[in-house]
């Protein structure tokens, strides 16, 4: 049971066996973080973070789902749950999605990129849009979302 979570879910253009690899090494380099059971063939990691020596929690529990999308690319969700209530839970569950997702998106980037292709049934809307999700999840920079976002606006 779990008494706090917060979640993120975004898509990114790369293979989801690459996902999962990096995703081993970023729980594997993170500070306070273990490996608590990993399956590949699920695309499911969960971690231990262990609470700070000022901490207000017992702990949180992080899940990292990796499933591979229509297009080649994959979807990353990222879970963080209180291993108890605290009144702090919320706020440190966002800053271990935030860590990962920083420490992914940085990693990832030293692979290669799958071609997806653009379907020609969405809109210049959706499509900013899916960039805009990138961004607010840290996949992607302010620089790549602006330079995207101006194409597909043909300025």
């Amino acid at each position: 049971m779990s008494f706090s979570t917060n979640e993120v879910t975004f898509e990114v253009p790369y293979k989801k066996t690459d996902c999962f690899s990096v995703a081993l090494e970023v729980i594997n380099e993170l500070n306070k973080w273990r490996v608590k059971s990993e399956n590949q063939i699920t695309g499911v990691i969960q971690a231990n973070v262990s609470p700070g020596l000022t901490s207000t929690t017992w702990g949180d529990v992080v899940t990292v789902s990796l499933n591979e999308t229509s297009s080649g690319g994959t979807s990353v969700t990222v879970s963080s749950s209180a291993k108890a209530f605290s009144l702090a839970a919320g706020m440190q569950q966002a800053k271990n999605i935030d860590r990962f997702v920083d420490a992914f998106s940085k990693k990832i980037e030293q692979h290669e990129k799958v071609l997806i292709p653009s379907s020609s049934n969405s809109s210049v809307a959706d499509e900013i849009m899916k960039y805009k999700q990138l961004l607010d999840a840290g996949a992607i920079t302010q620089e790549e979302y602006d330079a995207k976002k101006k194409q597909l606006l043909n300025l």
